[in-house]
């Protein structure tokens, strides 16, 4: 899911919401993963401040030797959920295994970038053959309403989610931001859920329009079982 979804969705979505939104500020990336998508990002709108989170400690090292050094990314080792504190974090891969060069140059994504704060659910142990979780970690965590309110950060004006299940998590946790949001783009399940506990992509599609979005493009995966949507401000 990761591997296939977050290279077909940062090119073309951010082309997307570049037509419609020539200047963004504030740009939230949650599970960065090792860092790629960022700076695309900057290239898109080069005066923007990006806001990169990854929960999994061995994926943060290799974010930062790839992106740490830019001065318009804040980089944090923490999860983002609906609460601030302390939350397990779970592996399904041995992800120590694989070294950091091979994550510098986008190798192995398909086993480092599938944890989650999300136990496995149907879809990861009958799709993907994951049979248990090999690894739980603590890991500090906040909501972004809290992060936001600690670093006088006053929008989030762009938020791009690869979470693995979590992302209704995510949502909850900045629900009153999000009225002045003008894009959203995540990856979703829906009828077979790949991690338990995961919200189904039609409720978040509500949540989401009652906050006033609308959907603007989809890119399946799975035969539809998956996907990543770009949301926009109406």
């Amino acid at each position: 899911r990761a591997l296939i979804g977050r290279i077909k969705k940062e090119m073309l979505f951010l082309e997307d919401i570049k037509n419609r939104f020539e200047s963004i500020e504030n740009i939230f990336e949650i599970g960065a993963h090792v860092g790629m998508d960022v700076p695309k990002m900057l290239e898109a709108w080069p005066d923007a401040q990006v806001y990169a989170f990854e929960a999994d400690p061995h994926n943060y090292e290799a974010c930062y030797k790839n992106i740490g050094n830019n001065k318009n990314t804040h980089l944090y080792n923490v999860a983002v959920t609906d609460y601030t504190g302390t939350v397990s974090f779970n592996r399904f891969f041995d992800v120590e295994s694989v070294p950091h060069e091979e994550l510098d140059k986008g190798m192995n994504f398909q086993y480092t970038g599938q944890g989650s704060v999300m136990g496995l659910g149907v879809g990861m142990k009958e799709l993907f053959r994951v049979k248990e979780t090999v690894q739980k970690l603590d890991v500090p965590c906040t909501s972004l309403v809290d992060f936001c309110s600690a670093n006088n950060i006053p929008s989030i004006d762009a938020l791009f989610m690869d979470v693995q299940g979590a992302e209704q998590n995510v949502l909850n946790g900045c629900s009153n931001m999000l009225r002045n949001t003008k894009a959203v783009v995540f990856e979703w399940s829906t009828n077979i859920l790949l991690y338990e506990g995961e919200t189904d992509f039609l409720n978040i599609k509500q949540f989401l329009e009652d906050l006033g979005f609308y959907e603007h493009s989809r890119e399946y995966q799975l035969q539809g079982i998956s996907g990543d949507s770009l949301f926009l401000r109406k």
